[in-house]
C-alpha cells in the first residue's frame, strides 16, 4: 500500500537470564524488559495468555541457535 517501512521495528538488547538452543525453526519468544535486560517469560505454549499478557517484547531467534547466556546481545519486536 505504499508504506516506506511496512514490516515492524526491530530493536537490539542485552539478555538478562540464558537461553537454550533453538531447534530447526526461527523462534519468537515472548519476553519482558527489566533494568538488568531481557528476560524470556517462563511458558511458551501457545495456549499460555498469561505469559502473553505479561510480555511486552518477542525475542527473535533464528533456526539453530546456539544456546545464549546473560549478557549476550539480541534481537526484540517491541509489542508496546
Amino acid at each position: 500500500m505504499g508504506a516506506a517501512s511496512p514490516l515492524p521495528r526491530t530493536a537490539p538488547a542485552t539478555l538478562a537470564a540464558p537461553l537454550p538452543a533453538t531447534g530447526e525453526r526461527d523462534d519468537y519468544l515472548r519476553a519482558f524488559r527489566t533494568e538488568a535486560g531481557i528476560v524470556s517469560v517462563t511458558s511458551q505454549d501457545s495456549a499460555a495468555t498469561a505469559a502473553m499478557a505479561m510480555a511486552d517484547c518477542l525475542i527473535l531467534r533464528p533456526a539453530g541457535s546456539a544456546p545464549a547466556a546473560a549478557g549476550d546481545p539480541v534481537t526484540v519486536l517491541p509489542l508496546a
